[in-house]
């Protein structure tokens, strides 16, 4: 079994997921790694992955352009409310894994 990450590590690795993504300056690491005690790598990925999908729907919704045209826009951030977002649906998505699986083994 491996062990879930500890601060530092859960930190290290919310940089290399967001490393090529562009954020707003008001992001800190050391707050959403705090907020991600007991997440896995691949749960801290997810919500990675999950808040710039967020900033691109609130960015295109703010440009009242649709989402296949964002390419051109250079502008977009992955804001801290996106990322703050993300935790919660993703802690949400694992504590629905987690009750499924244990009435499976009841």
């Amino acid at each position: 079994m491996i062990p879930l990450p500890n601060r530092k590590a859960r930190e290290e690795i919310f940089r290399v997921h967001l490393r090529r993504r562009p954020l707003d300056p008001a992001v800190s690491l050391a707050e959403l790694a705090a907020k991600t005690r007991g997440f896995s790598g691949a749960e801290i990925a997810a919500v990675c992955a999950h808040a710039a999908y967020l900033a691109l729907e609130a960015f295109a919704a703010s440009q009242g352009i649709p989402i296949s045209e964002l390419e051109r826009y250079q502008t977009l951030r992955i804001r801290r409310e996106d990322l703050l977002e993300a935790i919660r649906e993703v802690r949400q998505g694992r504590r629905a894994t987690c009750s499924r699986a244990r009435r499976r083994t009841t």
